[in-house]
């Protein structure tokens, strides 16, 4: 029965890992499978226990030109309230001052950090850099129809050098299209 009690404990603890298993960064996720010494990594703070260097340490990044992002922001901050983590604007091309302003705002009532990250000419190549220095970079965050992401989704999959070793989550706002049937 002893056995049994253990053996049914082991499965609900992976049952726990599996479930958990989207909100642990890399370097957690090693530590859980013993990659790690577990007597160093000490638990996971709640929001109202971590400071704000624990805040800060983990991201989320958005790519947007400041149009159109009602629910890729609503997923970044209901990612990062869940998971601890700053959200970081990665703007691209000409973009309206105002609206990147109310998307800070937004973030910021939510009681979460931003950064606001100006991505420069060549705009592809400065994400792809801004990925490769980021180890706490979670995920990106943008929308299906966005340049960037696509130009970022076309080097990632070409089958030279680069490669991406983050998920890049595509959210389409939910607002309803008018076609040209439905209108007539």
């Amino acid at each position: 029965m002893k056995n049994f009690a253990n053996d049914l404990k082991k499965i609900f603890t992976g049952f726990h890992h599996e479930l958990n298993a989207d909100y642990l960064s890399t370097h957690e996720k090693i530590q859980l499978l013993g990659g790690e010494n577990k007597a160093d990594t000490a638990q996971r703070p709640t929001k109202q226990q971590a400071s704000p260097q624990q805040e800060i340490a983990r991201r989320v990044a958005i790519v947007t030109d400041g149009l159109g992002l009602e629910a890729p922001l609503d997923y970044a901050i209901e990612a990062s309230d869940n998971q601890y983590t700053q959200i970081d604007l990665l703007i691209h091309g000409a973009m309206d001052n105002s609206k990147i302003s109310i998307m800070e705002q937004r973030v910021q009532q939510a009681g979460l950090a931003c950064q606001r990250i100006q991505l420069g000419a060549n705009a592809v190549e400065h994400l792809m850099d801004y990925i490769r220095r980021q180890s706490s970079l979670l995920f990106v965050v943008a929308k299906p129809d966005d340049s960037i992401a696509r130009n970022l989704m076309y080097k990632a999959s070409s089958k030279g050098i680069h490669r991406m070793y983050i998920p890049l989550v595509l959210i389409e706002d939910n607002k309803p299209r008018l076609s040209s049937e439905s209108a007539a």
